[in-house]
């Protein structure tokens, strides 16, 4: 049995195996957790705010370097990763973040308005905002996105284990993260 001691609203992220548990000290004072050993893994992803609460660092341990978040202009405090074994992701007030742990990095998109909330599973992440839907692969480090032209009703979005898709009357609209990019096809047209 180990030990996490954790200073005020410090947030800690580790990989038990194949999954990811977080935790947050939300009192005033510091707070400690008994953990479980955990099993051996090679990959880890850990997620750390800076004291300021201005910038998230994630650590990738294939890449064996830490990489900053910095949030402008907004500050990151109180802003809550998403995490799974391989990639990170932060919602802003007009951007999505998302950390791969395969590249060792943050990437960064602007989105139409304030986006919604971020649905995850274990190889993939999606967003929508104003008439755009949005992805992120951990394979590539990357995010992506494609104009609906209509309006975007969240609760629509399926995400499976390494695709998105979005159907919108006869339209349907998909990302994976093997191919890493959308592709739409209006089933309308013969």
């Amino acid at each position: 049995m180990s030990r996490l001691s954790l200073r005020p609203m410090q947030i800690a992220c580790l990989i038990i195996g194949s999954a990811m548990l977080t935790i947050q000290a939300n009192s005033a004072t510091a707070q400690e957790f008994n953990l479980a050993e955990p099993s051996q893994s090679d990959e880890i992803l850990i997620i750390e705010p800076s004291d300021s609460g201005r910038s998230i660092y994630a650590y990738s341990s294939s890449k064996g370097r830490w990489d900053k978040l910095t949030a402008n202009p907004h500050p990151v405090n109180g802003l809550v990763p998403l995490n799974t074994a391989s990639f990170a992701v932060v919602r802003g007030d007009q951007q999505l973040h998302g950390f791969s742990l395969a590249k060792g990095r943050w990437t960064s998109i602007n989105t139409d308005g304030e986006p919604s909330p971020v649905v995850v599973s274990s190889r993939i992440a999606a967003s929508t905002a104003g008439t755009f839907l949005y992805g992120f692969s951990p394979k590539s480090g990357q995010w992506s996105n494609i104009d609906v032209k209509a309006v975007i009703e969240p609760a629509r979005l399926e995400v499976g284990r390494g695709y998105i898709r979005y159907r919108d009357g006869s339209r349907v609209f998909v990302f994976s993260t093997a191919a890493d990019k959308w592709a739409s096809v209006d089933l309308a047209v013969d």
